[in-house]
């Protein structure tokens, strides 16, 4: 596979961080994009960032700061309209109103037919089609679907025999993937859940599968790491015998985050700040980058100038061009 090492591609926007993040997020649902990032402080009181940029991608035309119990595990705006949702201990839905975040409601998980205190999240993620519906993943083993409107659990299922470490939507509202600590991935169907499809099997708890990305233009592809470290696999799930199609392998640096860029290249971002954006088909094979620090979490969009991806490292979010 052949690799073309860049310099830093074009960077429209970076804006330094006054803590170190936990995790990034994008809204597509407003005129100009929205970037939340949530902070990482060893306290109980941190922060959920959101910056505002403006058409162009190279200014913040706001930012606005919201208090947060804990670090935010996860944040995920809706598709449909501008709804965020940070997961921690219990998950916080917030409304982009008046230029501004404002609280809508918290909704505890908690395992069905236990008293046990609430399990730490892990993931979260709207269903797609609906504004009012998301889902979380657990340390308790369970995947629970929410109606937000509602404030009540619509399904719980036991997902993996050990936590779940991550879900994600296929482009329909009632599919979607699982990425365990036993080291599978795991595909469901909100109307079937008497079963499940393994689509993914390493060995076991040494290879626990960390981050799951389905991708939103392909019914059938799925991209995952394991904690084995440099590996990203590209799965059909359609596949009846081995069905990881390709892999991706970097260097010996841990890779972080994954996420789509279009129909057919995956982004990765890896503890020593490379960020590989790779074409699944092998076209093009890899177009290789270097931060000057670890990447934490990677976000792909568009805007008025294109395809773009805001990549954020330690205490720096940047917004770059798209190579692709």
């Amino acid at each position: 596979m052949q690799t073309t090492f860049q310099n830093l591609p074009d960077i429209l926007l970076a804006h330094k961080l006054p803590w170190k993040m936990s995790t990034l997020s994008r809204a597509n649902t407003t005129q100009d994009p929205i970037y939340s990032i949530g902070s990482l402080l060893h306290q109980k009181n941190n922060f959920i960032l959101t910056l505002q940029v403006a058409e162009s991608m190279r200014a913040v035309s706001r930012q606005t700061l919201v208090h947060h119990d804990f670090p935010p595990v996860a944040l995920a705006w809706s598709a449909r309209s501008p709804v965020l949702a940070a997961a921690g201990c219990a998950v916080t839905l917030y409304t982009w109103c008046d230029a501004a975040l404002c609280k809508k409601g918290t909704y505890t998980n908690r395992r069905a037919g236990t008293k046990a205190p609430p399990a730490p999240l892990t993931a979260v993620e709207f269903v797609p089609e609906y504004d009012a519906r998301f889902a979380t993943a657990s340390v308790d083993t369970t995947c629970t679907v929410w109606n937000a409107d509602a404030r009540a659990i619509e399904t719980q299922l036991i997902a993996h025999d050990t936590q779940v470490n991550d879900l994600s939507f296929a482009p329909s509202p009632f599919v979607f993937a699982t990425a365990g600590a036993d080291g599978s991935v795991r595909v469901f169907d909100l109307r079937d859940l008497a079963r499940s499809t393994i689509v993914f099997d390493g060995n076991g708890a040494r290879d626990a599968v960390l981050r799951v990305e389905w991708n939103k233009r392909d019914m059938h592809t799925v991209a995952c790491l394991t904690c084995d470290g440099n590996c990203v696999h590209v799965v059909d799930v359609r596949g009846t015998a081995s069905r990881v199609v390709n892999t991706l392998r970097g260097d010996c640096a841990y890779v972080n985050t994954i996420a789509w860029q279009g129909k057919d290249a995956v982004v990765v971002g890896d503890e020593r700040g490379h960020v590989r954006i790779w074409n699944v088909d092998n076209r093009w094979g890899v177009k290789e980058f270097l931060m000057n620090e670890g990447v934490v979490k990677v976000e792909c969009g568009g805007g008025a100038v294109g395809g773009v991806i805001a990549v954020g490292t330690s205490e720096n979010v940047r917004i770059l061009r798209d190579l692709a």
